[in-house]
């Protein structure tokens, strides 16, 4: 069954499918942003449950987890601890961007310093792990103070730091963490050159990023702060020191210099860590929103990488039923006989979400070899379908809103009985689909002035009052709506909807996707819903994004929206240009009337 429109009573409504020449290809952009990490700590892995870090089997990257006895090949696993770091629970239950928590602990470093202030660091070591030239960190992080009234420094990451002359570039490497009387975000490099940006309050958390772009003598260093409460903050600097000299190959997090001692040691951070990424390319600025906000618009679990270690063994998982959000090293990655035959995934959802059509897509990594093996889905009890495999794939169901919530949901996953002891695996999956940004509810009081917020708006954003654009008015005519698609949503048609509910004179408006003009929505009096149907060829597997713009210039007035809705029609990308035509338009008109 097919969402009823959420249009109000006496609203007008138009639709309008996209017009253009069919491309059957996909985007070539990344599809999640958490796809090829180079390296990714949870802080989630507390094997004796007593609150502290006793081992390095407890710093784990995700991105190859293992099972409980050895951490998976490939991982850049912790090689050694330094203090007595803890494992505290995160007091915000979400990222400032939007992003869920990563197990819902942190990391929390607490140097120990004497009445003479010689200071013993918290921290890790991982050896054989760095990067060089352009590269990217993201964090969320609480930065508690400096650990000393000596120093007014405090290194989270130690990248192969050397300091050296800058006249020989005998330095190599950096330091990225919190400096100065008034405290910033600071990069200092082993060259002696320092790029310091971005206040910092202690006490508070921040989705934080750094990004390092290797351009030979163009070099940009690009830093990101969204505090807690606040809005998202970029500052990005031109200069060219930025090397690929690096010495140790190693990487220390929470120090420069372990100490017991004063001086460097005395630099030592204090605070606590969400988790932890590290790229060894440098993310564009629609990656590190995306970063900040993952995963959308409800949830994944895994990593898109065709592998399927950054869970956990379905024998060793703790859990049989899983809340998104938890750790994901009790997230069982397989399905088989006996006590694995069946796992729940249990997430929430809101009002407005739960009046959505959505996608479960499964990648499906590795079915045991010669054998079918069926598995069912349901939706809070409701059976969606069933798949024989045979071999690796996508796995895609189909969740009408119908079936879903406001509040806890559950996805069910049941293997058949059978006689074969088979078992299958998944890489990663995904409840994906529409969105809708403000409320449909005939006022615009849920989003900004159009002076106060930016072109730009990122729909995992959490803070439309803020962020979000009301209108459009001749002296800032554009909308720019931000989403993530998966390479697989990628291919799926969506239809676009909103509402003009006041205006100063009455305006055509151009839609765009992807930079593409799709329609211009004819001008129309208040409180009319138009309705954009979106191909999935206009789509990229990554950053897609709405345009929304005057199609009459500088004429003056204004346009004002209640919201902006993403609807999924649930027909993926048919193999004609005639299906294509007939499926999508009879699709929309049974939809619309």
């Amino acid at each position: 069954m097919l969402n009823p429109k959420l249009n109000r009573t006496g609203a007008a409504s138009l639709t309008l499918a996209a017009a253009a020449v069919i491309a059957l290809f996909a985007g070539s952009s990344q599809a999640g942003v958490y796809d090829d990490v180079s390296a990714w700590w949870h802080f989630d892995y507390d094997v004796s449950s007593d609150g502290m870090v006793t081992s390095t089997d407890e710093i784990r990257d995700q991105r190859a987890w293992g099972t409980t006895s050895t951490p998976g090949t490939g991982g850049n696993h912790a090689s050694s601890i330094q203090g007595t770091p803890e494992f505290t629970a995160t007091a915000y239950p979400a990222g400032p961007g939007g992003g869920q928590p990563y197990g819902n602990t942190a990391l929390t470093l607490s140097p120990f310093v004497d009445t003479g202030e010689v200071t013993t660091a918290d921290g890790f070591t991982v050896n054989g792990f760095s990067v060089s030239g352009s590269s990217t960190i993201v964090t969320r992080l609480m930065w508690d103070g400096y650990a000393t009234t000596t120093q007014n420094s405090a290194w989270l990451y130690n990248n192969n730091f050397q300091y050296g002359d800058p006249n020989s570039n005998a330095g190599g490497g950096f330091l990225f963490g919190v400096t100065g009387s008034t405290p910033n975000l600071t990069l200092l490099f082993g060259n002696q050159n320092t790029v310091s940006s971005m206040t910092m309050t202690a006490g508070v958390w921040y989705d934080v990023a750094i990004v390092l772009e290797n351009n030979g003598a163009n070099d940009t260093i690009s830093m990101y702060r969204w505090e807690d409460g606040g809005t998202f903050q970029q500052a990005s600097y031109n200069v060219n020191f930025i090397t690929d000299t690096t010495f140790s190959n190693n990487t220390y997090i929470g120090y420069e210099a372990a100490g017991p001692g004063t001086g460097n040691a005395q630099k030592a951070f204090d605070g606590s860590l969400d988790h932890l990424a590290v790229w060894d390319r440098a993310l564009d600025v629609d990656e590190i929103h995306h970063a900040f906000g993952a995963p959308q618009p409800v949830f994944s679990l895994g990593i898109n990488n065709n592998n399927s270690n950054d869970l956990r063994l379905e024998g060793e998982a703790n859990k049989t039923t899983y809340a998104i959000g938890d750790p994901w090293n009790e997230a069982a990655r397989a399905i088989s006989a006996g006590s694995s035959s069946s796992v729940n995934f249990n997430f929430d959802l809101s009002a407005i979400e739960a009046g959505l059509d959505y996608i479960f897509h499964l990648e499906n990594q590795t079915p045991q070899s010669g054998n079918d093996f069926t598995i069912n889905a349901s939706v809070n009890g409701n059976n969606v379908g069933s798949y024989t495999v045979n071999s690796a794939g996508e796995l895609i169901w189909n969740i009408d809103a119908a079936l879903l919530s406001a509040g806890s949901n559950t996805i069910t996953l049941t293997r058949e009985a059978s006689s074969v002891a088979a078992y299958m695996a998944w890489d990663w999956m995904e409840l994906s689909g529409g969105w809708q940004v403000g409320i449909d509810n005939g006022s615009n009081s849920d989003f900004a002035p159009e002076s106060s917020a930016p072109d730009d708006f990122y729909v995992t954003n959490p803070d439309t009052v803020n962020d979000m654009e009301r209108a459009m008015t001749a002296g800032d005519p554009t909308i720019n709506l931000h989403f993530e698609l998966s390479d697989v949503m990628a291919g799926y048609y969506y239809k676009y909807i909103t509402e003009v509910i006041s205006q100063n004179g009455q305006h055509p408006i151009e839609v765009y996707v992807n930079g593409q003009l799709v329609t211009t929505l004819p001008a129309a009096g208040d409180n009319t819903t138009f309705e954009v149907g979106i191909y999935a060829y206009m789509l990229n597997a990554g950053d897609n994004v709405i345009t929304l713009q005057w199609a009459d210039g500088t004429a003056s007035g204004w346009s004002q929206f209640d919201y902006h809705r993403l609807e999924l029609l649930a027909i993926p990308e048919p193999a004609t240009l005639g299906m294509l035509s007939v499926g999508l338009l009879a699709m929309m008109r049974r939809r619309t009337s």
